[in-house]
């Protein structure tokens, strides 16, 4: 290796949010994706009364003992109560910040209720993410993060896609 090549290797600096966010802005075609989804199954209440309690509309629900046509049109059963919420999110550079704004803005203002109505069911933040600005996605969760997952005894779950090309 020259002493040139050496001294450019030793003098790179890691690029700055500031500078990344202004190259992410460049980009013409597909732009990440993140869905975040809070699925709860296996409640012992009617999944209507999350949302008369919370205000938080769900995404799907399902009720025990109520049936419904699946993809084959095959008529079955519900064997437990099922609710779920999701929010995309769009352009996202960092995944983290989106992941702490979801749990904040919908699970903190109910802390108490979530946290009685998750204990005796199967609550489950899934992330999928769709990555398209480079090869190398990366999610990185907080003390804090890692802490209101804890809070809610929540399964966490992660698909990434990495769509580079």
């Amino acid at each position: 290796m020259s002493l040139i090549y050496k001294k450019m290797v030793n003098n790179l600096q890691p690029i700055s949010k500031k500078d990344l966010k202004k190259l992410m802005k460049t980009q013409t075609s597909n732009t990440n994706l993140m869905i975040i989804y809070l699925n709860v199954d296996k409640l012992k209440i009617n999944p209507n009364l999350i949302y008369k309690t919370t205000s938080i509309k769900p995404s799907y629900i399902e009720i025990k003992g109520e049936s419904q046509i699946n993809k084959k049109g095959v008529r079955i059963l519900n064997e437990t109560n099922f609710w779920s919420f999701e929010r995309k999110y769009k352009n996202i550079i960092y995944p983290e910040k989106k992941i702490l704004q979801f749990l904040i803005n919908y699970l903190e203002p109910n802390s108490t209720y979530f946290q009685k109505t998750f204990k005796n069911s199967e609550a489950k933040l899934e992330i999928v993410y769709y990555h398209y600005t480079s090869n190398n996605p990366g999610i990185f969760l907080s003390k804090k993060i890692t802490n209101l997952i804890g809070k809610y005894s929540l399964s966490l779950e992660f698909d990434i896609y990495c769509l580079y090309e």
